[in-house]
Parts: C-alpha cells; structure tokens; sequence
C-alpha cells in the first residue's frame, strides 16, 4: 500500500508539471473610492463617472478630471466620442471633448428643451429620448466635414414613435428595443420604411415558432 501510495503522489506530481492547472490571469485597480459615484459609462476606452451632486468625471490612471460641472444629472450615456447628459427637469445636453470637436462647436450643446424624459439611450452616432408620454424621439450626429472630427451634434430631434405606454427602450447595435407596460416588445430598425416589428407579446407563440410576423406600430 505504502509503494503504491507512493507512485500516485509521484504520477500526480508529474502530471501537474507537465500539464499545469490553468489560471487566467485578473487584473485589479481601484480607479475610485467613494460613496457617491451613481453611474459609470465606457466609451471605447474612455471611462466616465457620475456623482451624486451631478458631476460626471472622466476616469484617467493620474486623476479625475471634471468634464460636466453641472448639478441635477439624472443620466447619461457616452458613444462615439460623445457624451449625452439628462437632466432631472427632462432637458438633454450633448458634450464633445475638445479632442473629437470641430473647433467652431461649443464643448456643451442642449439637444432637447423639453420636460418629461425619464430616458436616454446612445447607439453609435444616434441619440434616442423617451418621453414620459411613451413617445420616442431620436437625433444624429450630422457627418465631420473638418478633419478627423466625429461630426456636428445638432438639436433637431425627430419622433420615430408616437406610441403610448412606454416602459423602457434599450438598443443593440442599430436596433432600438421598446417594451410596453402591457409586456409586449417591440424592435425598431432606423431604416427609410421605418417599420417595428413585435417580437414578443404576452400569450404569442414564440418567435422561432412564429416566422415572418411583421406589424405595423400600434401603442
């Protein structure tokens, strides 16, 4: 018993030289210690923080520099070299650090004047805001004719959805993903026929058993 106690202590031991438990490597750096940070955002490898008093900082490894002094910031989203900031009144402003501006752009332009967005959601270079009626309205960054800029932020916001009933909308990729307070979901596609499509409702078949069903909006 001793011998063969032995002999698999010894064939273990090999074992593990010549096949070594794999480890993946973790990297851990606290980048901020607080108890007032209420949301973070990646843009690429831009980080940005929000703190309670409405600040929103940029994440660097030597600091923490201010980028939006302002109070009263109930959201943000950052794509595209963009940062987009709701406010509690329901205003949306648009930020472009000085680095992706055209230089005749101010840093910090309102986009939407109005009250009542409980919600913003960024996806590339297009801005979408949900109103608390259910409405649906969106902005896109015009193209950058000046160098290597991402483009000019503009306030013209056109309504993709004038549903009611809106309980959230987030997005992937291109698509915008809208689901009502009755549990449907919608997809919309921001193509010229600007079609939804339902793919999901309470009590349908599922998708996969359901092909080819394409509706026209209703709220």
């Amino acid at each position: 018993m001793y011998l063969v106690g032995l002999s698999l202590i010894i064939f273990g031991a090999q074992r593990a030289l010549r096949f070594p438990e794999y480890k993946p490597a973790v990297f851990e750096k606290l980048v901020y210690e607080g108890p007032d940070a209420t949301q973070i955002v990646a843009d690429g490898e831009d980080v940005y923080l929000l703190k309670e008093n409405g600040n929103i900082h940029r994440i660097l490894q030597n600091g923490l520099p201010l980028v939006d002094p302002g109070i009263q910031t109930q959201q943000f989203a950052a794509a595209g070299g963009a940062i987009y900031i709701l406010k509690k009144t329901g205003n949306v402003w648009a930020h472009q650090p000085q680095r992706h501006r055209p230089p005749d752009q101010r840093d910090f332009q309102i986009i939407d004047e109005g009250t009542g967005s409980p919600q913003i959601v960024v996806t590339g270079d297009t801005l979408y805001v949900l109103k608390a009626n259910g409405n649906i309205w969106r902005s896109v960054i015009a193209p950058s004719t000046t160098g290597n800029y991402i483009g000019t932020i503009n306030n013209v916001l056109i309504k993709v959805d004038d549903g009611e009933n809106t309980k959230q909308i987030t997005s992937s990729g291109s698509i915008l993903y809208i689901l009502k307070e009755g549990g449907n979901i919608w997809k919309y596609a921001p193509t010229p026929g600007k079609t939804f499509e339902e793919i999901y409702s309470d009590g349908d078949l599922p998708v996969a058993e359901n092909p080819g069903r394409n509706r026209g909006f209703v709220a």
